[in-house]
């Protein structure tokens, strides 16, 4: 008898640990949606090093 309560608690617990893994991931998730909702994508693909710095000049990253 003894023994099935510990593998019920070890079941217990592994469950647990999987519940908290998804809650962080899925606020992880939450977290990034909100940055890029309100933070604009850099365009930098391409740009040679006089252009990227002219881009980073003019973007509101410039204050960071």
């Amino acid at each position: 008898m003894n023994c099935d309560l510990v593998v019920v608690q070890q079941l217990i617990m592994q469950k647990a640990a999987e519940e908290l893994k998804k809650q962080q991931e899925k606020e992880a998730q939450e977290k990034k949606s909100a940055v890029e909702a309100r933070v604009p994508k850099l365009q930098i693909d391409g740009l040679d090093k006089c252009e990227l710095l002219l881009t980073l000049n003019e973007t509101p990253y410039s204050t960071l």
